[in-house]
């Protein structure tokens, strides 16, 4: 059985609704830190690049600092948001703090 293989320059491909040839979404992990403590993200999610993995980044912080203004938590806007490669390399830090733009007790 023969198996066909297209060749499309990788810049077409979204205009014709293909994925490039070898082309994958890798995953990427966010870990929390707060402190000398770190939650570990044991699933990840799969992005095809780092600016999209940032995006993911800031909209879990925006969330989880939403959800602390809901319920009436504290804010903890000292924690940071590690995004790591599936090789265990941060590739990014974020401060809950930079992404929210505000002071607790403000």
């Amino acid at each position: 059985m023969a198996t066909l293989v297209r060749v499309v320059h990788k810049e077409l491909c979204p205009i014709f609704g293909l994925d490039p040839i070898g082309a994958r979404d890798a995953p990427y992990f966010f870990h929390i830190k707060e402190g000398d403590e770190v939650i570990h993200d044991m699933e990840g999610v799969d992005h095809p690049d780092l600016e999209a993995a940032r995006a993911d980044a800031i909209g879990g912080i925006r969330q989880i600092v939403g959800d602390a203004l809901m319920f009436g938590s504290p804010l903890r806007l000292d924690r940071e948001m590690h995004v790591v490669d599936d090789a265990g390399d941060t590739l990014l830090k974020l401060t809950f703090h930079e992404v929210v733009g505000f002071n607790e007790g403000h």
